[in-house]
Parts: C-alpha cells; structure tokens; sequence
C-alpha cells in the first residue's frame, strides 16, 4: 500500500478540515476491515483446533 504525501502548507482552512474528515472516513473504514479479518481469522483458528 502507498501512502500518499499531502503538502498541507498554504492550504486555507476548510481544505485542511476536508482532507482531516476524508482520513477520518478512511480509518473507520480500515478499522472495520480489520475487525471482520480478526473475526475471520478467529473462526479459523477455531475450527483448525477442533
């Protein structure tokens, strides 16, 4: 994954605020795929031990 380099200098305020609430957004949604592949590795690790 690549991450991208913002310049945030000279950027006016209601800019920034914009790309802080896309970040937000895109960590939620991180988190919840994250969530589901721990829930899913999880019931792997369960069946194997069976």
């Amino acid at each position: 994954m690549e991450v991208e380099q913002i310049k945030y200098q000279g950027m006016d305020r209601e800019r920034l605020i914009d790309i802080i609430e896309q970040q937000r957004l895109e960590l939620i949604q991180k988190e919840a795929v994250c969530k589901e592949y721990k829930k899913h590795l999880e019931q792997v690790i369960e069946y194997h031990s069976v």
